[in-house]
């Protein structure tokens, strides 16, 4: 299994495809798998049931308006934004848990958010132009492949 640094790196790169998912993922296992350390934190309401409920139903909502044209672009400067912070809040939560360094964390999902935010979008863009396929169908994909790891890193 990877460390604490490289499941904050991996968060990061869902946050940066999927804002909500990444803090639905990290809640959804927090909110099972018991953390002391978690519990006298500023992050323990990552852990609460009721963190999990909203933020799934808000990742379920993303990936529905993820699909229609009036959505920002996530590299403009506010859903960017966001997308870093839901990767630092989620790499910040993982070392929290696991007793590493917090903002070592925060760093690596914000900085791997950014990094997967750009690289994600010009690489759909760039498919989508090469091959014809439909920007849906490659957004579909997307959420497949942020859920499936998602679901498989934690």
């Amino acid at each position: 299994m990877a460390n604490a640094y490289a499941k904050a790196v991996y968060v990061g790169i869902i946050a940066g495809m999927r804002s909500m998912s990444a803090p639905a993922i990290v809640s959804d296992h927090y909110s099972k798998e018991h953390s002391s350390e978690l519990d006298d934190s500023r992050l323990s309401f990552m852990a609460s049931p009721t963190a999990d409920i909203a933020f799934k139903v808000m990742a379920v909502g993303e990936l529905a308006a993820d699909k229609s044209s009036f959505i920002a672009n996530r590299i403009d400067p506010g859903p960017l934004t966001f997308r870093a912070i839901s990767g630092a809040v989620c790499g910040a939560t993982i070392c929290t848990a696991e007793r590493e360094q917090v903002n070592i964390g925060a760093i690596a999902g914000g900085l791997a958010a950014v990094a997967s935010a750009f690289t994600c979008y010009y690489l759909r863009r760039k498919l989508s132009e090469n091959t014809g396929i439909p920007d849906l169908m490659l957004g579909l994909a997307e959420d497949a492949i942020a859920i499936g790891v998602g679901k498989r890193l934690l």
